[in-house]
């Protein structure tokens, strides 16, 4: 089935193509605001605006990491945290911030959204849950992985391999779940 994912970010574009490899996955970069207050609403806004381009099944991603010491920061606004930082940065920083922290607890959040011509509409969420590391470790992955300890595997998302993020991951979650639909 040729389905379009409404993202320009190569890394998602990558993992959903290896998670629903049993479809043909194109991409479109919707290049909208994302100014929804929740994941889902945005997911949806980018899954609806490729699909009134394409006229086709498209599925979009809104996902971010949400730590408890920060009151769930940097949460929707993860891609954007320090607007022109590199994520090597990004990590930096939050690691700063939570330096004295006892409540180390986070969690990634998926939001898919999976919008048809014929207007139906289904979104599902995903999530892993986890601890914020000490320190930066591993280079596999990106965003935030190398930060995000999985304590059932005893390292980061950084560390793992492809296929064992893929098989665990927050959008590998989701994606497990709209999958009902097509």
């Amino acid at each position: 089935m040729k389905i379009f994912f409404a993202s320009g970010n190569a890394d998602k574009l990558r993992e959903v193509r290896e998670i629903l490899s049993e479809h043909e996955i194109f991409a479109m970069d919707p290049q909208i605001v994302e100014d929804g207050q929740t994941f889902a609403q945005n997911a949806l806004k980018k899954a609806t605006a490729v699909m009134q381009k394409t006229g086709c099944i498209t599925l979009a991603d809104d996902s971010g990491l949400e730590i408890n010491f920060l009151n769930g920061a940097p949460g929707i606004f993860s891609a954007r945290f320090l607007q022109n930082a590199s994520y090597t940065e990004k990590c930096n920083e939050i690691l700063k911030m939570m330096n004295d922290a006892r409540d180390r607890t986070a969690r990634f959040v998926s939001a898919i959204a999976l919008v048809f011509p014929d207007s139906r509409k289904f979104i599902e969420h995903g999530y892993l849950n986890g601890f914020i590391a000490d320190k930066i470790c591993g280079d596999g992955g990106f965003g935030y992985d190398p930060i995000f300890y999985v304590p059932e595997y005893k390292m980061t998302i950084g560390e793992m391999s492809a296929p064992l993020k893929n098989k665990i991951s927050h959008r590998r979650c989701a994606l497990n779940l709209i999958k009902k639909y097509l």
